[in-house]
């Protein structure tokens, strides 16, 4: 049942050897022969690598690379816990005071004092009046020193009293018809005219 060979496989038993075909190459040698071109060349622009020296140029650039990612990824986390911590102080805080302890003291018994003695109000005694014997309101004293009669309200019987003729209309009390125009001083007053003056 195994004996047969599957129709996909090779019928040749022995493998191919693939790289009959291609000529086969020079033996490398310690000093690579010279062109003519590359001897035409001048000496200055004349550079050979040898794998050793590519070698150390590709560690070189790769130093490079990795040194510039530690230190931007170092500069972004450091930036980025600035930026997301809160600003805190470097002030020390001052330790609070001291409390010294609450000992009871005994209440202070205080004296009743006695409420201040108000002296009770004494009624002012009624102002003198002087004596208005007529009560025209000129004290006796008054008309005494104008020469009118005490007794009488209108001393020259002219229709004003005492009083009037001083303070108001000040007119002669002791002369009926004060401006001489032949009316008396209270009928004057009564008709609208001036008894100081004749006429209106």
């Amino acid at each position: 049942m195994f004996e047969q060979t599957p129709p996909n496989l090779p019928i040749s038993k022995e493998p191919e050897d693939i790289l009959e075909k291609v000529l086969p190459s020079a033996p490398v040698s310690a000093t690579p022969p010279r062109s003519p071109q590359i001897s035409s060349l001048p000496k200055e622009t004349m550079t050979i690598e040898t794998p050793h020296q590519g070698m150390k140029r590709l560690i070189f650039v790769l130093g490079i690379v990795l040194g510039l990612a530690v230190v931007g990824g170092s500069s972004w986390f450091f930036i980025r816990k600035m930026v997301s911590s809160p600003t805190t102080t470097t002030e020390t805080p001052t330790p609070p005071a001291p409390v010294e302890p609450f000992t009871p003291s005994a209440p202070e018994i205080v004296e009743p004092v006695a409420p201040p003695v108000i002296p009770e109000p004494v009624a002012p005694e009624p102002p003198t009046i002087p004596p208005d014997t007529d009560g025209d309101g000129l004290s006796d004293a008054a008309e005494a020193q104008l020469g009118t009669n005490p007794n009488l309200i209108d001393s020259d019987n002219d229709g004003l009293t005492d009083f009037e003729e001083i303070n108001i209309y000040h007119t002669k009390p002791l002369d009926p018809d004060s401006d001489g125009d032949k009316y008396l001083d209270g009928k004057e007053v009564r008709g609208g005219y001036d008894p100081n003056v004749a006429g209106k």
